[in-house]
């Protein structure tokens, strides 16, 4: 039991919170879709 309680759940959940708040930093500074922002913006210039 002792060294169950010992596994290294804890640390890789506290690397899963490090990579998750690195995304949401990198998805708040990039889109999600920049494939679709770059089409979205492309339409329009096409038109004019």
């Amino acid at each position: 039991m002792p060294k169950k309680k010992f596994s290294p759940s804890g640390g890789a959940r506290e690397e899963k919170r490090r990579f998750r708040w690195l995304l949401y930093q990198k998805s708040k500074a990039y889109p999600s879709r920049p494939i679709s922002n770059k089409k979205d913006m492309l339409k329009p210039i096409r038109r004019s």
